[in-house]
């Protein structure tokens, strides 16, 4: 929902409407990192539950360059009429602004890393006037502002009731077109907050949510001791009624104090039970935070591939299991065995979102990690927030009842997409598979795991898991305990590994 109209009497002379900005249609996607700084003794847990890990593996750092953009004056005057009208700008619901030197100081800060991006399409088509099905390719410039604007006030809200913990810093990036949000508008939602500051990070002129969440991880990198969320304009990208019910969802979730506290360390530095949280935690098909926000850990992120070479490493996982889906030619074979098909997809569609595949690999970088220890606020709502009601979605987010995922098993609640009655023939079948294996067949998987596997069940995420990090879960984990098989995979790695030596590779057909 758009913000409420600016009062210009609140505020003087409209100097941050005296701006340059693009008048074409843009569609923007807006990423935003909280990073919190807290007590250095958290680093004592930087290291735990890491898992299966050679000892000469380690994350390589990525690199993000970006420059500030120089913006033409000659519209600002359009701009400020535009902008006006539409009553584009902070919420006047806090105190006055404040200069920066007379801002609240606080021992610890949360630091914002905002990402934008506007689609460079100079048409771009009225939200009302939309595609069938409620959706289209873009939104014009002032209705991408009105969405920047409500998660501004929304992030600037937070701040202040944050005041007495925290000061909050943003720093933003810009991808796409240039111009269109720029350090003076932003500025202007700092300064009437008075404990939030901004810092432009510069401009890209292509890319996505990658550009962000590649600051995020460079960051954790530097400071393994921090706690960081992750927050975009969903709805900016893809237009829908629903997306802005599900954006003002995900962006509460992302700032909620109730995922800090699940994730910092208690006063005499004891764990806590998760390292990433967010509204919602799904494990299938990929594990993730269904629209991608999220608060974490930064000795969890640090562990992650920087997110360009994740993307790459999932697009070859995808080629791999894609040829193991096929039939084998058994012609001139000794040994039927050595020819059995690998893998079956059938639980879920082979298409590029299901698989975290092109640009769905953002949305599956921050589960990725074996040492994932997940967090979320949906109760045993396992549907979608997309499709929530309004009042259900916003009363769950009020209570911010945070606790350890997954809770619901995955033949109960309404998992999207999931086919339940082909979801249970599988998992019967191999049961059945695991019955007839027991005892004589096949010694070495005592009953267990036999091909050909169920990529979008545990075996596919194991198999992504070694792929990505040459690492496997803890034995505590919560995968073996929520998977089916998950007991049986548990104790078929740990006798597969047991058999290695030193640092020498998998080899695949040993486990899948």
């Amino acid at each position: 929902m758009p913000s409420p109209p600016l009062p210009r009497a609140a505020y003087g002379p409209p100097r941050w409407m005296t701006v340059s900005i693009a008048l074409a249609g843009c569609s923007w996607y807006i990423g935003v990192v909280l990073v919190i700084l807290h007590d250095p003794s958290y680093q004592q847990h930087a290291d735990a539950s890491l898992g299966y890990i050679p000892s000469n593996w380690k994350i390589p750092k990525g690199s993000i360059h970006a420059y500030s953009p120089s913006l033409s004056s000659t519209e600002a005057g359009v701009a400020e009429t535009e902008l006006s009208a539409r009553g584009i700008g902070p919420s006047h619901i806090t105190t006055s602004a404040l200069s920066e030197s007379t801002k609240k100081k606080t021992t610890q800060t949360i630091a914002i890393f905002y990402h934008t991006y506007a689609n460079p399409n100079k048409e771009a088509p009225s939200k009302n006037n939309v595609n069938v099905g409620g959706a289209k390719s873009v939104l014009t410039k002032e209705e991408t502002m009105s969405i920047v604007a409500e998660q501004m006030n929304e992030i600037g809200q937070a701040s202040n009731a944050a005041a007495a913990d925290y000061h909050w810093e943003l720093r933003y990036a810009s991808v796409g077109e240039e111009g269109v949000i720029n350090h003076t508008w932003i500025d202007r939602f700092c300064q009437e907050y008075e404990n939030l500051s901004c810092e432009h990070l510069g401009h890209e002129r292509e890319g996505h949510e990658e550009v962000t969440l590649q600051h995020l991880h460079d960051y954790c990198i530097d400071h393994p001791n921090h706690l960081v969320a992750y927050v975009h304009t969903k709805g900016t990208f893809h237009a829908h009624k629903d997306n802005d019910k599900w954006r003002q969802f995900l962006t509460k979730a992302a700032l909620k104090d109730s995922c800090f506290r699940a994730l910092d360390d208690d006063d005499t530095g004891k764990q806590q039970q998760c390292n990433v949280c967010g509204l919602q935690f799904y494990p299938i098909w990929i594990t993730m935070f269904p629209g991608n926000f999220f608060a974490a850990r930064c000795d969890y992120v640090k562990r992650l591939l920087p997110v360009t070479k994740h993307a790459s490493k999932m697009s070859q996982i995808i080629d791999s299991v894609n040829a193991g889906r096929k039939e084998p030619n058994k012609k001139n074979s000794k040994n039927n065995n050595n020819y059995t098909k690998i893998w079956n997809t059938r639980v879920y569609r082979w298409q590029n979102d299901v698989l975290g595949s092109g640009r769905w690999s953002r949305e599956a970088w921050i589960g990725s990690h074996p040492s994932l220890k997940p967090c979320d606020m949906a109760g045993n709502i396992t549907q979608l927030f997309l499709a929530v009601p309004s009042d259900v979605g916003m009363e769950q987010i009020r209570q911010g009842i945070v606790q350890p995922a997954p809770r619901v098993p995955p033949t109960k609640g309404d998992w999207y997409r999931r086919n339940l009655k082909r979801l249970e023939q599988v998992i019967a079948e191999h049961a059945h598979e695991a019955h007839d294996a027991r005892g004589d067949n096949n010694p070495n998987d005592h009953g267990c795991c036999a091909r050909p596997h169920e990529y979008f069940l545990l075996p596919g995420q194991l198999y992504r898991y070694y792929k990505l990090y040459q690492q496997f879960p803890s034995s505590d984990s919560w995968v073996w305990q929520w998977y089916p098989e998950g007991m049986q995979w548990r104790d078929k790695i740990n006798r597969v590994l047991g058999k290695a030596t030193g640092n020498q590779s998998l080899d695949d057909s040993l486990l899948w």
